[in-house]
């Protein structure tokens, strides 16, 4: 994944990067697929013992995880949104979480050119890190969103009360 120190980066065709690509709503935010510890279904979610603060929580391996959604504005609900149907489990130092998405799909890239955010984008109420254009498999180009866990998790700390 990216280095988030440098701001333009391309890669080469000998690299290999595992992706996970979690969608919500219409939009797509990719993450480094060794962040992500498992995917359940969203008949895991337990929403009777909710806390203002998430929507739900799952449990994994006996402990108690705190389950996140974002609208396809990245705002995070409070509220189970139609079409959504998978808890993420995500690895952070501080414990691991879950984001409830519509979709998760997993995927190698080997071409991809990985830019810093432009100015406008660059807020607190955006959780990304980088832009990036890469081919798929159709091999038509595509601009990727990138974030990583802790950019997550700060965003959720800060906007999720």
């Amino acid at each position: 994944m990216p280095d988030h120190n440098n701001a333009y980066q391309v890669t080469d065709s000998e690299n290999m990067y595992h992706i996970s690509k979690l969608y919500f709503g219409d939009i797509e935010i990719m993450i480094p697929q060794n962040e992500v510890v498992s995917i359940e279904s969203i008949y895991e979610l337990d929403t009777a013992s909710t806390d203002s603060k998430y929507l739900g929580i799952i449990y994994r391996q006996g402990k108690k995880l705190p389950v996140y959604c974002f609208s396809g504005d990245m705002e995070i609900l409070d509220y189970l949104p139609e079409g959504s149907s998978q808890c993420v489990i995500i690895r952070h130092q501080q414990g691991d979480y879950a984001v409830l998405c519509h979709d998760i799909k997993n995927i190698v890239l080997n071409d991809l050119n990985i830019q810093a955010l432009p100015l406008c984008m660059r807020t607190k109420n955006m959780p990304l890190t980088h832009l990036c254009l890469y081919k798929e498999a159709s091999m038509s180009m595509k601009m990727g969103l990138i974030t990583n866990t802790d950019q997550l998790a700060n965003y959720i700390s800060q906007y999720g009360a």
